[in-house]
Formats: C-alpha cells, structure tokens, sequence
C-alpha cells in the first residue's frame, strides 16, 4: 500500500506544481485540497478494506457509505461557499485514480522476496 501512497502524493505534486505555474495560487491552493483529500480517501479505503477482510458483519458498509456522503457533504459545503474552484479541486482528486494506476504498475517486492 505504501507505493500507492507514493504514487498519489507524487502526482499530486505534479499537479500541483502545473497549478502554481499555470494557474495561480487560489487554483493551487484548490488542487493541494483535492489531493490531500484523495490522500485521505485512500487511507480511509484501506481501512475499510481491512475490516472488510477480518469480520463477516457488514457494518463496513455502513461505514464506507457514511464515509462518502460525509466527502459529498464536505466538497459541496466548500463549493457553495467559495473557499474553493470546483475545477482545480477536481483536478487534485486526479491524483487518487493516477497515482493508484502508476503504483499498481510499479513491481513490488513481496515479503518472501526481500528475505
């Protein structure tokens, strides 16, 4: 998991860096909350991925559509007031389904290998 970690932050620094030089500082600064945001969505996925895989009850569910109604919530509350642009906000949660396909491509070495 920690390569896709990685990967996200480093193409969210990309981006990033496109922002500040293209864009200006209230776009980067829009595009630096997507990707913090995708970051946390990530970290949250694997959370409730793991309680997926250890328990049988379904309250993971339960948890993972609260998780999305409470980003839903959270962006729209920061769109409709302004703090941010919904397109450099958007361009910053391309950093989750980039940097999750850029480090699903990179090899990993498995714990039998490294020993």
């Amino acid at each position: 998991m920690t390569t896709a970690y990685v990967a996200v932050a480093a193409s969210g620094a990309l981006l990033l860096a496109g922002a500040v030089a293209f864009a200006g500082s209230r776009a980067a600064s829009s595009v630096a909350l997507g990707v913090v945001v995708s970051l946390a969505n990530l970290w949250l996925l694997e959370k409730f991925v793991r309680m997926y895989l250890k328990s049988e009850r379904g309250r993971w569910a339960v948890l993972a559509l609260a998780k999305a109604a409470l980003l839903f919530v959270i962006v729209a509350l920061l769109v409709r007031s302004g703090a941010v642009d919904v397109l450099p906000l958007v361009v910053g949660f391309g950093a989750l389904p980039v940097g999750v396909v850029v480090g699903g491509a990179w090899p990993v070495r498995s714990a039998r290998e490294e020993t």
